[in-house]
């Protein structure tokens, strides 16, 4: 029964990777790519919102866990795809108050790897706009 189910998910992935379409290269369905046009809305008190686009990282990454017998029951190895180095940059938003600094800064990807998430420098709720208040 086993056997039979990983030549389906073998066979899928086949098909998977044939029906891409022609001209996208080498596709590589764990691993970690940099996108250049994602599409973000900047928002900022004062200032009405204005899309803009970034580079940013997508892809799958391998992960690991492997079953104990003991506390803690498991291992885990979960990597991200994430920001390898990244710069920041900023932009004039065109529509605020008068008086409201336009200033918008973001993250822009420069490199993308998968690597295992820290907690010196990964945080879930982090945001841009937040990093100016203090939070």
């Amino acid at each position: 029964m086993v056997a039979v189910s990983s030549r389906i998910f073998v066979a899928g992935l086949v098909v998977l990777i044939s029906t891409l379409p022609a001209g996208h290269g080498a596709y590589d369905p764990l691993q970690c790519y940099k996108h250049t046009k994602m599409k973000h809305t900047a928002v900022k008190e004062g200032c009405r919102p204005h899309v803009i686009y970034v580079a940013g990282c997508y892809g799958m990454c391998e992960t690991v866990e492997v079953p104990k017998l003991g506390v803690p029951y498991k291992e885990s190895n979960h990597f991200l795809c994430t920001y390898a180095s990244y710069e920041y940059r900023s932009i004039e938003l065109p529509d605020c108050d008068a008086g409201v600094d336009s200033t918008y800064e973001y993250i822009n990807a420069v490199t993308c790897a998968c690597s295992m998430p820290s907690t010196e420098d990964t945080a879930y709720y982090f945001r841009m706009d937040n990093r100016a208040k203090g939070r």
